[in-house]
């Protein structure tokens, strides 16, 4: 992005196709992944008191699809940026572009 290459705008979009590719993988496989998380850390998600499990495991698995459809959400954004801002790339030509040391009068 430095050098605002003509292609980066593609590269980016490429990358947040595959980004989202692996966002609904993850919303499939959830349940699944929780279940995990709660067997391999059950110090960390302990019960509180007064709620019943199947509640406090549906709270849990609510806040994680929220969590990473938020992510999903702030990457579509970042993306349509990418996409709306592809002049930034194209209308860049740094062979004629001056430092701002050599714009001074002599």
């Amino acid at each position: 992005m430095y050098k605002r290459y003509n292609h980066i705008w593609l590269v980016a979009v490429i990358y947040f196709f595959i980004l989202s590719l692996s966002i609904i993988f993850t919303l499939v496989n959830v349940s699944d992944m929780l279940e995990r998380i709660l067997e391999q850390m059950p110090g960390v998600f302990e019960i509180p008191a007064g709620i019943d499990e199947n509640d406090f495991k549906n709270m849990l698995l609510l806040s994680l699809k929220i969590s990473i459809v938020f992510s999903a959400l702030f990457e579509l954004a970042i993306m349509i940026i990418f996409l709306v801002k592809r002049v930034y790339f194209s209308g860049y030509k740094p062979e004629e572009s001056v430092p701002p040391e050599n714009q001074l009068p002599s």
